[in-house]
Order: structure tokens, then sequence, then C-alpha cells
């Protein structure tokens, strides 16, 4: 009597335990029966898969009720095989809501009751995101490497300063057509070497000051080299 107390207890606690984690848990048996899960879980499979969880609480009916998806059954069972044999699998996997391509950190761990293995259990992440953050800086990279290499070989002088107007890059063909070196350029406030007595001095700052409200401008005017 004491013992069945105990296991009452045990599965209460575990419920809890996985009714208080945020992204979806579950567990399953041996034979991708659910057996634990939160409502994250139970959310996470009505959205992805159109699957009531508590109508069909088998990865085989799953797999079966939405032939739709691109997730089958094998390649769930390809998950799980490896913590039904003692491994703890982690990667990462993603979903299609709506046309939406969704992310996420997928994480399986073995349960074993006195030594044995029972089951298994399985979290998932939401890294969304932080996926579609790095595609982005990826992307962002790729394209400043493809202006960098317009920049380097287009017959333009092209300067590229900080937000006090102090040079920060230049290509090529600037020092090419102006004579200054780098050394004598670089962290230099952009007028300083450039301008001469024939320059538009009034016109230059109105340009730097449209520059500074984040507006585009443009002027004519004589610029001066080495």
């Amino acid at each position: 009597h004491n013992s069945t107390l105990l296991i009452k207890s045990q599965k209460a606690s575990l419920k809890s335990l996985i009714e208080n984690i945020g992204d979806p848990i579950c567990q399953f048996d041996l034979d991708f029966n659910v057996r634990q899960y939160n409502e994250s879980f139970s959310a996470f499979m009505l959205t992805i898969f159109n699957v009531d969880i508590k109508l069909h609480p088998s990865l085989t009916n799953i797999s079966r009720e939405n032939t739709s998806t691109n997730q089958n059954q094998e390649v769930w069972k390809n998950h799980f095989k490896d913590a039904f044999n003692g491994s703890i699998m982690s990667t990462e996997t993603q979903f299609t809501d709506n046309g939406r391509t969704l992310y996420f950190e997928l994480k399986i761990n073995p349960v074993k009751v006195n030594s044995i293995i029972c089951g298994a259990v399985m979290t998932l992440k939401d890294i969304t995101s932080r996926v579609n953050n790095e595609q982005l800086l990826k992307r962002n990279l790729e394209e400043k490497q493809k202006l960098s290499t317009v920049a380097n070989t287009i017959k333009h002088s092209i300067l590229i300063t900080d937000n006090e107007f102090k040079v920060t890059w230049t290509n090529p063909f600037f020092k090419e057509i102006t004579k200054f070196t780098a050394g004598e350029i670089m962290k230099q406030p952009v007028l300083n070497s450039l301008c001469g007595p024939l320059t538009d001095t009034t016109g230059v700052n109105d340009l730097l000051k449209d520059l500074a409200s984040g507006r585009s401008s443009t002027i004519e005017t004589i610029l001066y080299k080495k």
C-alpha cells in the first residue's frame, strides 16, 4: 500500500514538474505512445501537425493522420533510436506552420527504470529567432563582401566614415587619385585633407548636416588631392 502511494506521489510530482516547463516536453514509451506531456507540447502538436495529442497519443497515429507534413513515422523513429539504445540525442530540426519555417532544438533522453530503458523524454526549444538572426547576419556578411568587391574595383573614389565623419575605409581608386596613403587619411575628419580654396565649404557642411540627420544628400564641388 505504501509503495502504491509512493508511485502515485512520484507520478504527480513528475506531472507537476513537466507542466511548469515552458518548452514543449513529452515522454514516450518504447512503442512510441505518449505517456506524459505538458500544455506546450499539446499546443505544439496542434499547431505543427494539426493533431490533438489527447485524441491521438501515439506517434504512429500522428504520422498516419498527418501525411501532408514532411515529418513521417520513420524520421521520428530514427530520432528515438539512439535514445532507446541508451544515448542522449540532440539535433536541430525545422517545421512549417502556415508557410513560415520554425526551427527547434530537439533533445531526447532515455528513461530508465531499474537500469532498464523503458522509453524516452523529448524536449523542443524554439530557436527560430536565433536561426533567423544567424541567417540575416550571414546574408549581411555576404552582401558586404559583394559590396567590398565592387568598391575595390570600381573607378570612383569611395570613403566610409564613422558618425563623426572620420575616415574608416577608402577604396584603392581613392588612394590612386588623391595620392593620400591610408595612414594620412584614416581617422581624420573627411574635409581636413580634401578641401581647398575653391571648395564649397557651405555646401559641404550642409551635406554633412543632412547625413547626420539620416538623410541622403548630393553636392557638386571641388576637392583637392595631395
